[in-house]
């Protein structure tokens, strides 16, 4: 697992590995998701062995929760999929945070472990460090993807 400060420049790192190559380039895939990606290890403690299954995994979710209001079983069952990958993951940095220091780093999985270990917030268990851990990254990776495609739209259509 890379040193998460590494990351702490991931919006400027991604945009220069974006112009490395030569020819055209996904701006959704490689700048819009992978960002907000980088900023839930940084910010929330939640990181996934490689960027991609954190954007696979927030996508499957989202389209579960947000878009697939007909209730169909080849949405959800991705999702499914995805939630207890994500779980199991958590459960890992959960052990590994506990293991190693829970206060030296101040993300939100800290502050949650902190608030746990003290006791000040009831019924603040596992479940509920997980489930705010997922319901952030899932609710921010494709919204804020779709809010920074709206807005390279608005500004390619004014080109003055």
């Amino acid at each position: 697992m890379p040193d998460p400060t590494d990351r702490l420049t991931a919006g400027p790192q991604v945009v220069s590995e974006l112009f490395q190559g030569c020819g055209p380039v996904d701006i959704v895939q490689t700048l819009t998701r992978k960002v907000p990606v980088r900023l839930a290890d940084e910010y929330f403690g939640f990181s996934a062995p490689h960027d991609e299954q954190m954007m696979a995994w927030a996508r499957s979710c989202f389209r579960e929760f947000f878009i697939n209001i007909l209730n169909r079983p080849e949405v959800r069952a991705p999702a499914v999929a995805a939630g207890a990958e994500m779980r199991e993951r958590l459960d890992t940095l959960l052990a590994e945070r506990r293991a190693s220091d829970v206060e030296g780093r101040d993300d939100v999985m800290g502050r949650l472990l902190r608030l746990q270990r003290a006791g000040d917030v009831a019924g603040l268990d596992d479940d509920s460090v997980c489930r705010t851990l997922m319901g952030l990254v899932i609710g921010m990776v494709e919204t804020t993807s779709q809010a920074a495609v709206q807005a390279l739209l608005v500004l390619f259509s004014r080109p003055d």
